[in-house]
């Protein structure tokens, strides 16, 4: 959308406010219905508050996929994921 010349009228993309959910290793959004809302909930949350990907966010993905895949990300596993800047 931002690099679609037919969406650079709306305001939310002139301003930088469109979001996707992440989509690895599955979309955390609403399709396909998996466990994968969790951390898609913990991301809009953040979203929806327009507070910044900090620590406490890190810190929140990181427990559910310990939690859920018995996986203890890296760094760079969690960028990966999640795609911050």
């Amino acid at each position: 959308m931002r690099a679609n010349p037919v969406w650079q009228s709306v305001r939310a993309v002139e301003n930088g406010r469109v979001f996707q959910y992440p989509a690895l290793p599955y979309s955390w959004g609403p399709r396909p219905p998996s466990v994968n809302r969790i951390p898609g909930l913990i991301w809009l949350s953040y979203v929806l508050r327009g507070r910044a990907f900090d620590r406490e966010f890190e810190t929140d993905v990181r427990a559910f996929f310990t939690e859920f895949y018995h996986l203890d990300l890296t760094g760079q596993q969690l960028q990966t994921l999640v795609a911050t800047r």
